[in-house]
């Protein structure tokens, strides 16, 4: 096992690569960026072992999704970031919390329950 330490532009932009191993649209793609960014700059990576791969893979495939219009809780989802922010959305909604929301608040990165 190697220690090391990373800038935190370093550790962001190779959270993105592998991101775009998937091919996701831009919207999604500026989303997880938003979420990643604030992730790394408030320290959630710091003083532990990961995996880039892992931690995407996951992200993308499992802990995470695109909410818009169509989705059920999606008014939920827009008057509580439009009033709190990022924040907690499990006793409102299925899912866990906000992370991303695009600039006109349309769509929303959210993690699943």
């Amino acid at each position: 096992m190697i220690n090391m330490k990373i800038e935190e532009e370093t550790l962001l932009n190779l959270l993105m690569d592998r991101l775009d191993f998937w091919e996701v649209d831009n919207e999604t793609r500026a989303l997880f960026y938003k979420m990643y960014e604030r992730n790394v700059f408030n320290g959630v990576f710091e003083n532990m072992e990961f995996d880039i791969k892992e931690i995407v893979d996951n992200d993308y495939n499992s802990y995470c999704r695109v909410i818009d219009k169509t989705d059920t809780f999606f008014n939920i989802i827009k008057d509580k970031f439009e009033k709190e922010g990022y924040c907690d959305i499990s006793e409102e909604t299925c899912y866990n919390s906000i992370e991303a929301s695009n600039e006109d608040n349309t769509k929303f990165l959210v993690i699943n329950k």
